[in-house]
């Protein structure tokens, strides 16, 4: 309302000093220069008329940017889904930038990948729908910067994030938005918040024979670090070249380096199809496969890489027609009953002395 005034004031002023200056020249005679001047000022003072409606006009889409960005910010906060997923995200940035323990760091990670992938999806998408906005100018970069850049940007260059969801190229708006907003950060010299996904970014691919000796140093490693030596069993090395020569083998890497792996079996109808202990009558055995490893190197848990590594799993499993996967889980192997039936999966079974002297729970998943 103050600027209205200002506009108002200042087409008052410039129409007297315009209406002073013809009086003071036709008093005094001057009427051809009295002439151009009057065309002169016309002219001044439409230009001035016309800057100024501008003017109001930029002050009107400024006022209406703001409250739509006061609108959104509000649906943002108000929203237990995207409240949810930065709580968790704002947790381990704090952590991060306070150069915390890495056993807090990987504390605050696991909550991350404990959370639902419709939650981050969601979480992205809103972000997509300013990118939207933006590229239709409806928007400015740097409207939205102040608001939204902390909660972008945690989320975007978090690697548990990245892996989960952007760097399976689902997300092309967020990535464009990305490199927009971080040239205009740079450009201003503001920090950009998070981490490098790329640091420690890892690669899946199916593995064969040649790497019998990465699979056997990982169970071992694994084995080794473990107090209760009834969660796993470990394979001898002429099970898991079975497993590379004539099943399904994906491992996870980082630089090129094997740091995780998973095995889809086909048991078929062998003694290994873990159905059999179900009860169920069986007329193909060829749908139902088993999950029968996932391991991770000490060094690289907490980063949601069994996760990644089941997920890959079950993509191969659907292409080949599989209907059902299960898996075995040692009752003590709390974590990973619990990541089992955070993906979905349902104790459906309980086998006594499966290995050796090793109870089992049976876990299963329609795919």
């Amino acid at each position: 309302m103050k600027k209205k005034k200002h506009t108002v004031w200042l087409i008052l002023i410039t129409a007297i000093i315009c209406s002073a200056i013809v009086a003071l020249l036709n008093m005094m005679g001057y009427q051809h220069i009295l002439a151009t001047l009057l065309s002169v000022s016309s002219l001044v003072v439409a230009a001035v008329g016309v800057i100024l409606v501008y003017r109001e006009l930029e002050m009107t889409n400024d006022i209406a940017e703001a409250e739509f960005i006061a609108n959104i910010n509000t649906s943002f906060v108000s929203n237990p889904d995207y409240k949810r997923v930065y709580a968790a995200l704002d947790n381990y940035q704090r952590l991060l930038s306070c150069q915390a323990e890495e056993g807090l760091l990987r504390k605050a990670e696991r909550e991350i990948e404990r959370l639902e992938n419709s939650d981050i999806s969601n979480y992205l998408t809103f972000f997509e729908v300013l990118n939207v906005l933006r590229k239709k100018g409806v928007l400015r970069i740097e409207t939205i910067d102040d608001l939204f850049a902390y909660r972008f940007f945690i989320a975007v260059r978090n690697r548990c994030i990245y892996r989960r969801k952007i760097a399976k190229g689902n997300f092309g708006n967020i990535q464009e938005l990305q490199q927009v907003w971080e040239a205009y950060r740079s450009a201003k010299g503001c920090p950009v918040y998070g981490e490098d996904p790329d640091a420690q970014q890892i690669t899946y691919a199916q593995i064969g024979v040649p790497y019998l000796g990465g699979l056997l140093a990982i169970q071992d490693e694994a084995f080794a670090q473990m107090e209760d030596k009834q969660i796993l069993r470990a394979n001898p090395a002429s099970v898991l070249r079975d497993c590379l020569e004539n099943h399904f083998v994906v491992g996870a890497f980082s630089r090129g380096e094997l740091v995780g792996f998973a095995i889809l079996y086909f048991a078929r109808d062998t003694e290994e199809n873990l159905v059999q202990y179900l009860g169920r009558q069986v007329e193909d055995y060829s749908v139902y496969a088993n999950i029968k490893l996932v391991i991770v190197r000490p060094s690289h848990r907490g980063q949601g890489l069994q996760r990644e590594l089941m997920e890959h799993l079950e993509t191969v499993a659907r292409e080949r027609g599989i209907r059902e996967l299960l898996a075995t889980i040692s009752p003590r192997n709390i974590h990973s009953e619990n990541n089992f039936l955070a993906m979905g999966y349902a104790k459906v079974g309980y086998v006594e002395h499966k290995y050796g002297d090793y109870d089992r729970n049976i876990f299963a998943k329609v795919l």
